[in-house]
C-alpha cells in the first residue's frame, strides 16, 4: 500500500513540457535567439492541426473550418493561424485584382463554382 501511495504522489509530480528550449539553460544563446523570436515574431513554437476530408468545393465544410480557426485564434496563447481558408480568402483577393471586399471565401448560390475556380490553374489562351 505504501509503494502505491507513493507512486501516486509520484505521478502527480510529472509534468509534460513540449518547449523544448526551456530545457536549455537560461543564459544559452539558442535560449536566448527562442525568447527574442518569442517576443518580437510569431514565435518558434508551432502546431499543426489536419483537418481531413474536407473539400475545396464545399462550402459548408469550409465554413466549418473557419470558425474553427477563428475558435483557435481567441484561444489565450495563440498568435497566429494560417489555414485553408486563409489561402483561398487571399486567392479570391488577388482574383478579384487586390479588392479588400474580396478578403474571404465566396459566398452565395456561385460559391462552390467560384471555390472550383479557385483551386484550378488559370487557363491560358492561345495556340500552341
Amino acid at each position: 500500500m505504501a509503494v502505491l501511495v507513493l507512486s501516486a504522489v509520484g505521478v502527480a509530480q510529472i509534468r509534460v513540457e513540449t518547449d523544448l528550449i526551456r530545457s536549455l539553460r537560461h543564459a544559452s544563446p539558442l535560449a536566448a535567439a527562442a525568447r527574442f523570436v518569442d517576443e518580437n515574431l510569431a514565435g518558434v513554437n508551432s502546431v499543426e492541426i489536419i483537418v481531413d476530408g474536407v473539400s475545396i468545393k464545399d462550402p459548408a465544410a469550409l465554413d466549418k473550418v473557419a470558425r474553427f480557426e477563428d475558435g483557435v485564434r481567441g484561444l489565450h496563447s495563440v498568435r497566429k493561424v494560417t489555414g485553408l481558408v486563409d489561402v483561398l480568402a487571399r486567392v479570391n483577393r488577388a482574383v478579384h485584382r487586390g479588392d479588400d471586399a474580396y478578403a474571404r471565401l465566396p459566398d452565395g448560390p456561385d460559391a462552390a463554382s467560384d471555390l472550383e475556380g479557385l483551386s484550378r490553374p488559370p487557363e491560358r489562351g492561345g495556340t500552341g
